[in-house]
């Protein structure tokens, strides 16, 4: 397995976020990479259950917040309701 950590970054070089992925194999899809982020970024606010989710994608029925975004009551996510893209995704490699 391998594993992969993204880190989120302002303009200035500020991070403002990481996560680690576990990956199966070290060369996957840039769809894949992104599915990959939202399943754990969900999983990790359905374990925390607040009222703000700080994740690369909207929920619904949610607003724009400077730390994510406000749910209008703390809720349980569902990740593959988020995702919709290209019918032929690009291909990233892992070095």
């Amino acid at each position: 397995m391998t594993q992969l950590t993204i880190s989120d970054q302002t303009t200035a070089g500020e991070t403002t976020g990481a996560c680690v992925l576990d990956l199966l194999t070290e060369r996957i899809t840039v769809r894949e990479l992104i599915r990959s982020r939202v399943y754990q970024e969900v999983q990790d606010h359905n374990v925390k259950q607040g009222r703000v989710f700080n994740g690369l994608v909207q929920p619904e029925e949610a607003e724009k917040t400077f730390n994510g975004w406000k749910l209008k009551k703390p809720r349980q996510l569902d990740w593959s309701g988020s995702l919709t893209g290209p019918s032929k995704p690009s291909r990233a490699t892992r070095s």
